[in-house]
């Protein structure tokens, strides 16, 4: 089931964020190799404000505790190189 969201803080340097849930669920947590990548290869660069669509996976280190982020796009397709209206 996808779900969508915005990036809510977004740490560059460490390459993890966090996604305010549009469905009113806690917030969750996205590390940057789930992010879907462009046709030519290059890294999104998640910016906080951007909107994103998202599913739910478990987290391997924490199994049956922790829900994260996984298969994330941006909404409407920009892969991160557009400037969002924050």
């Amino acid at each position: 089931m996808e779900l969508r969201g915005t990036i809510k803080a977004w740490k560059a340097d460490r390459g993890f964020g966090f996604i305010k849930r549009d469905d009113g669920q806690p917030d969750t947590f996205v590390h940057i190799c789930h992010f879907r990548m462009d046709d030519d290869l290059k890294s999104p660069e998640p910016r906080v404000g951007q909107r994103v669509i998202f599913d739910i996976g478990l987290d391997p280190k924490q199994p049956g505790k922790t829900a994260r982020a996984k298969s994330v796009r941006f909404e409407g397709g920009d892969n991160g190189q557009s400037k969002s209206a924050a």
